[in-house]
């Protein structure tokens, strides 16, 4: 990919989020590029397609990638709190771009109009799971949690956990405590998982 092209995908990224698709218009698109209109058309011939791409590269692309490898010698907690972290900063990344982060409303926007979109979802949200019960069958075959549930079940509620926080804090619009609350909650999962809690 070129440097004017990922310019341009992050910029209408970025009107993406603060206004949502449909509030941004294609001379908006072409005015924060910096480009004349048949330099911008040679990269992206519709705004439709450069919703596309911008979402694919700016969302779709890093699913299921944020997860950290674990470190060698690392306790669960340890890596689930380094999964936190990454989290974190991409959500710090994101409200870079738009303090409003209207996130969720751009990505059912894209879901809505790309349904395609939904199995990239799904792959990368398995992908998650995958990353994640490696790290849970890690703990119960050392003996660092005890639980009668699968290590894939885990994975799936841990993740599940995040996602609703998530939402959550959009919706309320408190994603200045999001990283400490999912700290938290995360120190609080692997308590009761040994009964701890």
């Amino acid at each position: 990919m070129t440097k004017t092209k990922d310019f341009i995908l992050f910029e209408a990224f970025r009107l993406f989020l603060e206004k949502g698709y449909d509030k941004v218009s294609m001379n908006e698109l072409v005015r924060v590029s910096g480009l004349s209109k048949g330099a911008f058309y040679h990269y992206f011939p519709s705004k439709e397609e450069l919703f596309r791409e911008a979402i694919t590269t700016h969302f779709i692309a890093g699913i299921g990638e944020g997860i950290p490898p674990a470190k060698q010698g690392d306790s669960l907690l340890e890596s689930l709190i380094g999964i936190i972290d990454s989290k974190a900063q991409a959500y710090k990344k994101m409200l870079e771009m738009n303090k409003n982060s209207n996130f969720f409303n751009l990505l059912f926007q894209a879901v809505s109009m790309f349904p395609e979109f939904r199995t990239d979802l799904k792959r990368g949200s398995l992908l998650e799971e995958d990353k994640l019960a490696l790290l849970f069958e890690k703990a119960l075959a050392g003996g660092e949690i005890k639980t009668p549930i699968t290590s894939r079940k885990l994975a799936q509620m841990y993740a599940a956990m995040l996602d609703g926080m998530e939402l959550h804090a959009v919706v309320t619009g408190e994603l200045d405590t999001l990283h400490s609350e999912e700290r938290k909650a995360t120190e609080d999962f692997v308590k009761l998982l040994n009964g701890k809690a």
